[in-house]
């Protein structure tokens, strides 16, 4: 299933059929389950498996037997913060610091359902179950992390990520079905924290 994509634009959109989340600084992963056997597929279906073992063994200990989520794989700081520079770091054979998680913010299939038609709401209350029917101590608790929401108050949600050093945000149409490619359902907003500089030479 090709990911949905979110359309950049200037300023969050307001209403209440708007859900509202952190966008984060990572890599998009889809993880499939198959019956303990787990691939870890990019943005553009490259198999990143082996690159994100941890990631991968968290998957293949949720409580179902065929499942599909979608997220991103992040460098979690211990401020909340996530760190793109890290994760390239760790990809590249480099330590560093924080903690390599998966962020899961949708669920397109479980244990033979299509959940793809589903307004966003419930695909995310049947992600939040899936996550929270783990047991208790389970090694991938802490890789695996649900990425939680804020319903309306689109334009405070983006001041607040701002404000706390954050990528920027995520807003997403409660009501909309799970339509892979990019469209207006999806729209996201980014932190300008940038400078602008002239660089001559000769």
């Amino acid at each position: 299933v090709p990911p949905q994509l979110a359309t950049l634009v200037t300023e969050p959109p307001a209403g209440d059929e708007w859900l509202h989340e952190m966008k984060f600084d990572g890599y998009r992963i889809l993880a499939r389950l198959e019956r303990g056997q787990v691939r870890l597929l990019s943005r553009n279906a490259k198999d990143w498996t082996a690159r994100l073992p941890p990631i991968a063994d968290a998957v293949a200990e949720l409580p179902a037997t065929t499942a599909l989520l979608d997220g991103e794989a992040v460098i979690l700081q211990p401020d909340g913060t996530t760190s793109f520079q890290s994760l390239q770091n760790l990809l590249g054979g480099a330590s560093g610091g924080g903690a390599l998680t998966y962020m899961v913010f949708d669920l397109l299939h479980l244990d033979g359902r299509d959940l793809t038609r589903l307004p966003l709401e419930g695909r995310k209350t049947a992600l939040r179950a899936l996550l929270d029917g783990r047991r208790a101590g389970a090694n991938g608790a802490d890789v695996i992390r649900y990425s939680d929401h804020v319903a309306g108050g689109g334009a405070e949600f983006f001041r607040e990520a701002c404000r706390l050093h954050l990528e920027g945000a995520l807003s997403k149409r409660r009501d909309a079905p799970y339509r892979p490619g990019r469209g207006r359902d999806w729209l996201k907003v980014k932190c300008g924290r940038g400078q602008e500089f002239v660089i001559g030479g000769y």
